[in-house]
Parts: C-alpha cells; structure tokens; sequence
C-alpha cells in the first residue's frame, strides 16, 4: 500500500481492504461519457419541448391575452419565469440524477394530456363554446403534462423528481375556472363579513346586520363579492410557497406558513372593512366612493405583509434555535 496515498491510508485506518485504483483517467472518461449523454438528453427534451409549444401554440397565445386582461390572473406570466430560475438555480448548486428514461412515465404523462385535450373539443363541441377560462384550463393542464411527459421520457423520473418544486409550481400558471373563482369569492366574502361583524362590535360602533349588509349611523353597506380581497390573498398565497421553500428546512414550518395566508387574508380584508366603515361613521359618509375603498388594496396587502413577515421570522427563529441538551450531558 502506498503511504502517499491518502485514501488507501484511510482504508487501512478503519480495517478495509485495499481496492485496486481506477487505471488513470478512467473517471474522467466516465464524467465525459455522463455528460455528454446529459448533454444528449438535454438537447433532446428541448427539441421535445419546442414541438409541444409549437402544438399548443394557440391555446397558449390565448393564455399569454388571458394574463394581460384579466386583472386576477395577471400572474400567470411570471410564473414560468421563476420556474425555470428554480431549476437554473438547483441545477447550478447541487447534484443531479443520471439521466435514465422513464417510458412508462412519459406515456402516463401523455395520456393525461391527450384527454384534457380531447375534453376540451368534446366540451366546446357540445356546448357551442367553452368559456374562455374553462378552455385555458384545459389546456394548459394538458401542455403541462406534455412536457411533463417529454421531460420523463429524454430525462428521467430521477430528474423530474429533483426538480419536483419548480414543477409543481408551475401549476399557479393554469386560470381557474369561473366556478372556482365564483367558490373562493363567497368563502372569502362570508368570512370577512364575519370577521369585520367581530371587529366592528369590539370597536364600540353601533351596527345592525342583515346578512351582509351593515347598517351603522349614517351609512348602509354591503360586504359585496367584489370585495373578497381574492387577488391580494392569491398574491399572498404564491409569495408564501416561494418564501417557504427558500427560508425554512421543515416541513410542518413550511406547511403553517403558507396555511396562515387564509386567515390573514380574512384579516386584511375585515380590517379594510372596519377601517372604511369607520371612516364613514367619524368623517363622512363619502368615503365609501373614495379612493380607499376603490384603489386601497395594494395598501392593506403591504400592511398585511407585516404579520407575515413576523410569522416567517418566528417560524426561522425556531430553525435557528439549538437543540435542547440530553439529560446528564
């Protein structure tokens, strides 16, 4: 055994046998042959993945106006673009699997895109026309699963299980359909109407309440579906994933981080509530049409950023704590 050699040093340290080494240049050799089929498959998946786009060019096109006009959707466009920084970021800084297709992947992946496909020509077929957020979700969903379907067939499920975060998250790209938005409208809008009622009482104001309409001295309001505050608190919800896969380790953590945009969004929104109906009862019932009730919402989404910020801080102070000392140490 040759005493220069470190590693055979360390071998003969802790008991083991002596390996006869690699013939010299042998894992060089090999990493070049691994990249190179890394390489391979790269520029495989992204041929795969130009004719997929080219394939569902229209529908994309649709979705591309879809973001621009639609004011609650007006994040769809950023998220492809933090999805492939995620990988471009995870690819740079740790490890990735060797590459090894996944055929049996890959046709699930493409069956599932070939039926929202056909679902969405049976639908529109059927009803004249598929509204346009139903149709966007269709089909997004399918030209995700086909390149879902190309990446597991030239990459891998090794691969695609590595970059299983920015994956999933491409799922806040796909519109809702209008009953869904519809659903989280009147959950949001009940349960701030609720929380303002609360409010209101612990602030002293004399009120009385039908429903969600609100009768307080001098003003007559209703908690409309308009004012569920659905886009700040989905706003909230996307900068809670991506805060809590950056800045926490574990996962019960994560998991309260991103559940607590819920009630803080019903908190926003009852405290918009009782700050505007208090405004109208002390200064003037004119407030209801002022700019604070019409254009206040980036105001009270940055106020709730407060609560969630300190949460998120709490929640790393707890990562940063050092573990409790056994007994008798």
């Amino acid at each position: 055994m040759n005493p220069q050699d470190p590693i055979a040093e360390t071998a003969q340290r802790i008991g083991l046998r002596e390996v006869p080494a690699n013939p010299p240049g042998a894992g060089v050799a090999r990493e070049a042959v691994v990249a190179e089929a890394t390489h391979s498959a790269l520029r495989r998946f992204a041929f795969l993945a130009v004719l997929v786009t080219g394939a569902f060019a229209l529908p994309l096109v649709g979705w591309v106006r879809f973001s621009l006009n639609t004011s609650l959707f007006s994040h769809l466009l950023l998220i492809p673009v933090v999805s492939a920084w995620w990988i471009w970021r995870r690819a740079g800084g740790e490890q990735v699997p060797e590459v090894r297709s996944s055929p049996g992947w890959a046709a699930q992946a493409a069956a599932l895109a070939g039926l929202l496909v056909g679902a969405s020509w049976l639908l529109g077929r059927g009803r004249g026309s598929l509204p346009m957020a139903e149709y966007l979700c269709l089909m997004t969903v399918a030209y995700l699963a086909a390149l879902l379907a190309a990446a597991a067939l030239t990459l891998g499920a090794g691969v695609v299980k590595a970059f299983r975060f920015p994956i999933l998250f491409l799922a806040f790209m796909v519109p809702w359909p209008r009953a869904v938005v519809d659903g989280v409208e009147t959950a949001l809008q009940l349960a701030s109407a609720e929380a303002a009622h609360l409010l209101l009482m612990l602030s002293g104001v004399p009120l009385l309440r039908d429903g969600l309409v609100f009768k307080l001295p001098g003003i007559t309001f209703e908690v409309a579906q308009e004012c569920s505050g659905i886009r700040s608190s989905l706003v909230l919800l996307i900068t809670s994933v991506l805060a809590a896969r950056l800045l926490l380790r574990t996962r019960w953590r994560r998991w309260a981080l991103v559940l607590a945009v819920l009630p803080l969004g019903v908190l926003r929104n009852s405290f918009r509530i009782l700050t505007i109906a208090l405004l109208c009862v002390h200064v003037d019932p004119g407030m209801i049409d002022s700019p604070i009730h019409h254009q206040g919402g980036p105001i009270f989404f940055v106020l709730s950023l407060i609560p969630f910020l300190w949460f998120l801080w709490w929640l790393r102070r707890g990562e940063r704590a050092p573990a409790p000392k056994a007994a008798g140490t």
